[in-house]
């Protein structure tokens, strides 16, 4: 992409998020709840299909705004502390999106972004609906394992990517907190595997590619 259109886009970006270039960390992050909450598809009647079908384009707009915008201020930080390690922005991992917003809530249920953490070392970064999560987060174990991707009623779940402490790297189909349908799964040691997976394991069809061969074939857990 051409330096001048991607400085358009992120123009534009600041443009949809009501905010103007430059703006902190912390007004990014305000101003892109406000609009959440403003445009949310479950905030607009299902009788009125008009307005549902703007909602959800406002609100996919919204949201892929906020995810440049995040990844740009946090390709400026990692220019100014290199040395820092840093975790995956909030849309870092963006897949194709489940129906998580689909998803059927009273008028009076509302999603909200929260930030928690636990004294085990445990955070969450995203959305939340009536004290579960709800929608996408990041969600950081207690060993140092993230995953950051899409939530149903409190469980991993839709799509999402999980970054784990030794290296490896998941990315696909997440199922009651679990690593469950079509997926890649990259190793730290040097290779990857393309395929199927059930309750965190290979199951079913897949390629398996080390540095030392490729193996395509069916895995039983």
């Amino acid at each position: 992409m051409e330096m001048s259109t991607k400085r358009n886009i992120i123009h534009k970006d600041y443009e949809v998020l009501e905010l103007k270039p430059g703006a902190s960390l912390i007004n990014i992050k305000k101003a892109y709840k406000k609009l959440v909450k403003k445009w949310h598809p479950d905030l607009f009647p299902s009788h009125r299909p008009k307005a549902q079908e703007k909602a959800h384009q406002m609100f996919r707009q919204i949201s892929d705004a906020y995810a440049r915008v995040i990844k740009l201020h946090q390709e400026h930080s990692n220019k100014n502390f290199s040395g820092r390690q840093q975790e995956p922005s909030f849309h870092e991992f963006y897949p194709e999106p489940s129906d998580w917003e689909k998803d059927k809530t009273s008028p009076t249920q509302t999603i909200e972004m929260v930030d928690r953490k636990w004294p085990d070392g445990t955070k969450y970064e995203g959305m939340s609906l009536n004290g579960k999560f709800h929608g996408r987060g990041i969600y950081t174990y207690p060993n140092g394992d993230i995953y950051t991707g899409e939530f149903r009623l409190g469980k991993i779940q839709g799509q999402g990517q999980f970054n784990f402490k030794n290296g490896d790297k998941y990315v696909g189909a997440v199922y009651e907190n679990q690593m469950h349908g079509q997926g890649k799964m990259t190793f730290a040691t040097g290779g990857h595997y393309i395929g199927r997976f059930a309750n965190n394991h290979f199951h079913g069809e897949g390629v398996l590619a080390t540095p030392e061969k490729v193996h395509a074939g069916r895995w039983d857990s």
